[in-house]
């Protein structure tokens, strides 16, 4: 009996060595796929403001800067959305100047073939302004997301032929900043030498 207990302690003590030992080897996997997937992305992209201190009514303009960290060049500027949303604020509600006539405009759209490439190793920043905000003085929660155009532009003459289509997405591309920024109270005068 004394030698059955021993065996089930030695095999449930090897249980649990092993058990501890799965646990860590799971963990480690996951920070090296964690690391790799950080890695692996094309662009990096990320949000900031030019300053954090803004007068009221002063433009806010946020930054939004793409480096191409990849081996392969992207096209940026080409379709993409970038969201800007302040926390706690509701946005200004154009006034509708037609009534109830709907108007249905047939106007041509335009696009570009030939965006701007970024090669690898550089970088640009495409400024966005905030708009339909009136925000009083007081500190603000910014919210930038989405993607800057950022997309694969391939040409069928250029060899050797391209790894992506232009429909595949490009990774790191999309993101999501939170800003904080602030309004303090502002003059005539003020906001005359902030606009000179």
């Amino acid at each position: 009996m004394l030698q059955i207990w021993n065996r089930r302690n030695l095999v449930s003590g090897v249980c649990r060595k092993d058990q501890r030992l799965k646990q860590k080897a799971v963990i480690f996997g996951a920070c090296i796929l964690l690391f790799v997937a950080q890695g692996s992305a094309q662009v990096r992209v990320d949000a900031h403001l030019d300053r954090t201190r803004y007068l009221q009514g002063e433009p806010i303009f946020v930054m939004v800067d793409i480096q191409n960290v990849g081996d392969e060049a992207v096209a940026y500027q080409w379709g993409g959305h970038v969201a800007l949303t302040v926390a706690g604020t509701q946005r200004r509600v154009p006034p509708n100047v037609f009534g109830c006539l709907e108007v249905f405009a047939d106007a041509g759209g335009g696009a570009f073939d030939h965006p701007p490439l970024l090669p690898p190793g550089q970088s640009r920043s495409l400024w966005y302004l905030l708009k339909d905000y009136e925000l009083k003085p007081g500190q603000y929660s910014l919210t930038a997301s989405g993607n800057p155009g950022v997309g694969w532009k391939y040409y069928p003459w250029r060899s050797p032929p391209p790894k992506h289509e232009s429909t595949d997405p490009v990774s790191g591309a999309e993101f999501e900043r939170t800003l904080t920024l602030i309004v303090v109270p502002a003059t005539d005068l003020q906001l005359k030498r902030a606009f000179a």
